[in-house]
């Protein structure tokens, strides 16, 4: 019964770790859903590993060990007479050798080996869903970035307009004798379309880097930390100067 537990328990957190990540693929922000909870209606095990593999999340290694340790606990959990590996063994002996495949050890008791050759297979799934958590989460607080840019972009001639109007505002000139900063927004607007063109020949080269909604959890980390950085040498009780706030390094 231990052994049986030991399975059924640790391929309890793979499922629920399997689940996080595709809410964090899809979307989808909220707690009870129809196809990722625990309701009947949600999808099986397999299927979910069979997305994250159609994902190319997955190579075929990895996917062949989920589904090694989907049917081991499937074998604990729905077989009266599966209470132990060298159960397992007699009954489908393709599912150890699938163990000794992968994994190596050399404890002489056999029931201890094959134990100990299921928790490696365990700590080699769960690590890769580690990293895959992450990458997805980094990617998540990078769409509202995404948002701001798009938005900042679409709206550039406004903002170039807004910007104009401040500078007579500031320098008391006017817009007709004012021949540099009219040279400066032609540059600007010049330059952006450049910018553009070269970004459409990336997309069109390369739709992944569009698509894809993960992001280095390295980088996002060092994001924060330079803003922690900063906000720890200011006043935090609101009374910063404007000179202070145009001071906050950017990413």
């Amino acid at each position: 019964m231990e052994t049986r537990f030991v399975i059924i328990n640790n391929v309890l957190e793979i499922e629920y770790r399997l689940s996080n990540i595709l809410l964090l693929i899809l979307r989808i922000l909220k707690d009870n859903t129809y196809t990722l909870s625990h309701k009947t209606s949600s999808l099986s095990a397999k299927n979910k590993i069979d997305l994250l593999f159609d994902l190319s999340e997955l190579d075929k290694i990895e996917y062949e060990q989920f589904k090694t340790i989907i049917e081991i606990r499937n074998q604990f959990a729905h077989n009266l007479r599966c209470e132990a590996f060298l159960n397992l063994k007699e009954m489908n002996s393709d599912l150890t050798n699938k163990l000794l495949k992968y994994f190596k050890n050399d404890i002489l008791d056999e029931e201890e080996k094959y134990l100990n050759l299921f928790l490696q297979l365990f700590n080699a799934c769960k690590k890769k869903l580690e990293k895959l958590l992450e990458s997805y989460l980094a990617g998540l607080f990078l769409e509202p970035k995404k948002y701001i840019a798009y938005n900042i972009v679409e709206d550039i001639d406004i903002i170039i307009e807004d910007a104009q109007k401040l500078w007579y505002e500031k320098s008391g000139d006017s817009i007709e004798n004012n021949y540099s900063v009219q040279g400066f927004i032609l540059s600007l607007r010049s330059a952006i379309a450049t910018k553009n063109v070269q970004l459409q020949k990336i997309v069109s080269n390369n739709r992944g880097i569009v698509f894809d909604k993960k992001s280095d959890i390295n980088k996002l980390k060092e994001e924060f930390k330079i803003l922690d950085e900063f906000i720890s040498t200011q006043n935090l009780h609101g009374e910063n100067s404007q000179e202070d706030i145009n001071n906050i390094p950017l990413a």
